[in-house]
């Protein structure tokens, strides 16, 4: 049993180790990230803006967006129509009429 914790012991040095520099390069590379953010948000703020591809993506996003909502409103408009249709038809134009299923006799 001592062998086991003098094993463990053992590897835990360079396995904690590891990890520590893998840590602080992430927090670097972070905070390196955040600081480029920052330096990008305020020359565009400097600039009098955003910056004019950034703008012209989100108008195509936006557009983009559009069509899509067109659609699924003309697909709800369609589908509204449909079931006024077959409400105004009237019940004998359903062919899930409930007066012309005939169940057969089990047994």
């Amino acid at each position: 049993m001592r062998d086991v914790f003098l094993n463990l012991g053992v590897a835990f040095v360079p396995v904690s180790i590891v990890l520590a520099s893998l840590w602080l390069s992430a927090r670097a590379r972070a905070h390196k990230a955040e600081e480029t953010i920052r330096l990008i948000a305020l020359n565009a703020a400097a600039q009098g803006g955003v910056h004019p591809s950034r703008n012209s993506a989100v108008t195509a996003a936006l557009d983009a967006m559009a069509v899509e909502v067109e659609r699924i409103a003309e697909g709800q408009r369609f589908t509204t129509k449909l079931l006024s249709e077959q409400r105004d038809a009237g019940p004998s134009q359903h062919a899930w009429d409930t007066r012309e299923l005939r169940i057969p006799p089990h047994g």
